[in-house]
């Protein structure tokens, strides 16, 4: 137990040294949000557009196929996503979109968020003010910021959701469930970024589960708790979706903690409704954050089958999952690599160790341009494994199931 404790300590020092110098996920206020465009009323059907409108800003017609979901707005301006939510968080009551929903559990909810990107955003980054800038509130034109919250009832949602789903090619969304210390705003933040650094074709969704959006010696414990609380939610959340949003390729997206939620969620739901078997195009599993014997033995068959196909990034140098080890008496994670890799077969097991040089090497699946390209490759040109530009085959150490490395930059 002191081994666990030094070593929860030591990351929690050098943790919380990364968050003031990069400010990434930490739940920053603005002193004066800059105004924002209504979101269209999803209770009935948008108005058509029938002339061009003024902008900076405008709204988002989704009844009208010619509008994408992604609106660049001109020079001097920036770029809007509305994301779609379910959450088990409770609401705080206050108006602020960063402090909508709160740390506690909830009732099951719905909605669409507001977020901007800058014109001159970067791949892999969530734009914050730093204060070695002078950069003390939120710009749009040079962060990116959650902008509005908005919530809905389940059948406004679906009248959104099918709207923004007929301006795609081929019908596409995905649901992306985050990890550990993270907060409704950053999972806004997080899933408007994946949207756009894919060039995705469809709808960006997330589920957020109350997790604490801190690292103490408690949270990671509460969170565990909360992110169990949240699998009959999230199953839920997922059967309506798969039922009702008459979406065509469904992909689904977690990180970390979140794909213990994930993956439990969907083999509840395997139980339950077998008729959903096969409704999921593709399940992405980046760094998880579960027992690598439970995930073979119990999970690791359910994915399979809700899923045409499955894939698992793993990194042999990820310090939040080395952490999570010591956490849990040395068992190994499904997200290790090197000697402790999980290669299953049915299941594509992508090392991409070497991608991230940040100082937790763990959220590489929305920051290192290697992955960024490799998952568009698979979601946008749906391309297998074997045929992606970033990735060559290996073998396992029995030499009897393949897998997949990153290719050097």
């Amino acid at each position: 137990m002191r081994k666990v404790s030094a070593v929860l300590c030591i990351l929690i020092a050098s943790i919380g040294l990364y968050l003031a110098s990069c400010n990434t996920t930490s739940d920053q206020r603005t002193n004066s949000p800059a105004p924002v465009q209504d979101i269209p009323d999803w209770g009935a059907p948008p108005p058509r557009k029938t002339a061009p409108r003024p902008a900076p800003p405008r709204d988002i017609s989704f009844g009208n196929k010619e509008t994408p979901a992604i609106q660049a707005l001109p020079e001097g301006a920036y770029h809007r996503v509305d994301v779609l939510y379910g959450t088990s968080r409770a609401r705080t009551g206050e108006e602020d979109p960063n402090a909508f929903y709160g740390i506690e559990r909830g009732q099951l909810e719905y909605g669409v968020c507001q977020v901007s990107i800058p014109l001159d955003h970067e791949v892999g980054q969530l734009e914050s003010p730093t204060w070695w800038k002078f950069e003390f509130s939120e710009d749009p034109e040079d962060h990116l910021m959650l902008r509005q919250v908005v919530p809905l009832e389940w059948d406004s949602f679906t009248s959104a959701l099918r709207q923004m789903a007929d301006e795609s090619e081929g019908s596409n969304a995905f649901v992306f469930i985050h990890g550990y210390n993270v907060t409704f705003r950053d999972a806004a933040r997080r899933t408007a970024q994946i949207h756009h650094d894919l060039k995705f074709d469809g709808v960006p969704t997330f589920f957020s589960w109350p997790s604490q959006g801190e690292i103490t010696l408690t949270s990671y414990t509460r969170d565990e708790t909360n992110a169990k609380w949240s699998y009959s939610l999230l199953e839920e959340f997922l059967a309506k979706f798969a039922d009702e949003s008459e979406v065509e390729n469904l992909y689904l997206v977690a990180h970390s903690m979140g794909t213990r939620v994930l993956s439990n969620a969907i083999a509840d739901l395997m139980q339950n409704r077998p008729e959903l078997e096969g409704r999921f195009k593709e399940i992405i599993l980046a760094a998880p954050d579960i027992d690598a014997d439970v995930f073979k033995k119990d999970l690791a068959p359910r994915l399979q089958q809700a899923a045409l196909n499955t894939t698992l990034y793993a990194n042999e140098d990820d310090r939040a999952l080395m952490t999570s080890r010591e956490v849990h008496g040395g068992y190994p994670r499904a997200g290790d690599a090197g000697e402790n890799l999980v290669v299953i077969e049915g299941i594509d097991t992508i090392d991409a160790t070497g991608t991230d040089s940040s100082l937790l090497r763990h959220s590489y699946f929305a920051e290192a341009f290697s992955i960024i390209e490799d998952i568009r490759e698979m979601v946008n040109l749906s391309k297998p494994a074997d045929q992606r530009s970033n990735i060559t085959p290996a073998n396992s150490a029995d030499g009897n199931l393949p897998y997949y490395r990153v290719q050097s930059p």
